[in-house]
């Protein structure tokens, strides 16, 4: 063997390494600087409802007959990650990414 394993962490919540609880998205939060030994990103989740919004980006430059060129609807998705950070003492700490994926169109 020529290295060290890959742990994700979703493996540390099912070894009951670390507990995470859901209500909603967490917010997108770092672990402190100690906190340097981390397992793999988890993988992107749902974790809220789907909903719209208008955004520029999803304007008609061409359109006429009273159309919106500025703007138009978008449907955002809310999805997280997390990782688990350790630091040298073995103490843990839970890293969040939250974000929207937003297309055009609701």
């Amino acid at each position: 063997c020529d290295g060290a394993a890959i742990v994700r962490s979703e493996d540390l919540v099912r070894w009951g390494v670390v507990s995470i609880t859901k209500s909603g998205c967490h917010p997108s939060t770092l672990c402190p600087s100690g906190y340097s030994s981390c397992a793999g990103w988890s993988s992107d989740t749902v974790c809220d409802a789907s909903y719209c919004q208008d955004e520029s980006f999803c304007g008609d430059p061409w359109c006429d007959n009273g159309c919106d060129p500025n703007g138009g609807p978008a449907n955002h998705t809310p999805y997280e990650r997390f990782r688990v950070c350790f630091d040298s003492f073995g103490n843990s700490c839970t890293e969040w990414l939250s974000y929207d994926a937003v297309f055009c169109g609701c």
